[in-house]
């Protein structure tokens, strides 16, 4: 952690946000992750197969195609904010 902590700009913020969203959602856990990153979606996408509540929030209108289906045919939540 102190490699990555000590750096001046994001050093695999997304990877452990998605990795902690899987891992709550294995438990059963509804997730929402706040991020404008779309490298976040496979692991919303990982995560609602789990079967729990998933939400993706930020302060965009909404995914760009494809990604805007392949969230809505699995029920990951868009919420702009």
């Amino acid at each position: 952690a102190g490699d990555i902590a000590r750096y001046d700009y994001q050093k695999l913020v997304d990877t452990t946000l998605v990795s902690d969203a899987v891992w709550f959602a294995s438990q059963g856990e509804s997730v929402a992750v706040v991020s404008e990153d779309e490298d976040v979606i496979p692991g919303l996408l990982t995560a609602k197969r789990y079967g729990v509540a998933v939400y993706w929030v930020n302060n965009v209108p909404g995914p760009r195609e494809p990604y805007r289906q392949a969230l809505a045919s699995t029920g990951v939540e868009h919420c702009q904010c």
